[in-house]
């Protein structure tokens, strides 16, 4: 039941990157770099979106200007596309949630760290300073959403816009594949098979990259129960042991079924007996049937 409340979701891929060292194989992970995804919006008609998200590591000090303010520390938190709030479907309490992180100085938060930092959830307009994630400046809240549910892979309590990390060193000097830090989402038209994107793989690949790399898609209802990614989140759970689990639960099942018919059988061998022997002493039906 994972990720089955965003409308898109059907559509919705994760890209999956395998690497490769001197051509031997060297591992696959659910991160790109951040050129990957605007590339193959540019060059795959049939995606219609691409959102990229960056994991906020470290964490980062958020305060906020009211007179009693506290300074938390917040690790659940992404630097996303703007593109990433249309793709995905939140709960919006307040605020534009399509132009909510058009502004490189946004901030986007859910209904409990509004309330965490401010008391309430009207806090649009407000502004929460964050300190660190290579971040030290005030950000203005422009959409308070509701908190996301526990089978969403999606966990955070913030939402950053990307351009900020995108003017870093690391990666202005970059060609926007040397650095895999980025979760590539992608949207496909209503219809479109994943095989027809797949194809078209291998000729997008040597347009941008010399050395050998492979590039998959996994569908977004899949990402909870797919296991075996390197660097993926460690609340991944298989499928095999789902599984095994449900035929343990059946196995469970088909004694108790068994065990209550051999009681219901024995009982009902008593019963007759009971029955016979009433008959003999010459009761009643009524009798025979209390």
């Amino acid at each position: 039941s994972y990720d089955r409340h965003h409308i898109n979701g059907p559509n919705i891929y994760r890209t999956i990157l395998t690497r490769y060292t001197n051509g031997e194989f060297r591992d696959i992970i659910p991160l790109t770099g951040y050129g990957t995804g605007p590339a193959l919006l540019s060059d795959i008609p049939e995606i219609k979106n691409v959102a990229r998200t960056h994991y906020m590591f470290g964490g980062a000090i958020l305060s906020s200007d009211t007179k009693n303010r506290v300074p938390f520390r917040e690790d659940r938190g992404y630097l996303v596309d703007p593109s990433f709030l249309q793709m995905f479907t939140f709960e919006v309490l307040s605020g534009n949630i399509k132009s909510a992180l058009d502004q490189p100085d946004n901030i986007v938060i859910t209904r409990s760290r509004a309330e965490k930092y401010f008391g309430h959830t009207d806090v649009v307009g407000q502004p929460l300073k964050v300190t660190g994630a290579w971040m030290d400046s005030y950000f203005t809240i422009s959409a308070i959403i509701g908190d996301q549910a526990e089978n969403s892979t999606l966990a955070f309590d913030l939402l950053l816009p990307l351009d900020g990390l995108l003017q870093e060193q690391q990666y202005t000097e970059d060609d926007g594949w040397g650095w895999n830090n980025f979760t590539t989402y992608v949207q496909l038209y209503p219809g479109t098979d994943i095989n027809t994107i797949t194809e078209k793989i291998p000729e997008f690949i040597s347009k941008y990259r010399r050395s050998k790399l492979d590039i998959t898609f996994q569908s977004l209802h899949d990402v909870h129960t797919q296991t075996g990614l390197a660097f993926d989140s460690s609340d991944r759970v298989s499928r095999n042991r789902i599984y095994f689990f449900v035929v343990i639960a059946v196995f469970i099942l088909c004694i108790a079924w068994i065990n209550y018919i051999n009681l219901a059988t024995a009982r009902a061998m008593e019963r007759a007996r009971e029955v016979g022997i009433k008959k003999v002493i010459g009761a009643r039906k009524q009798q025979l049937i209390l």
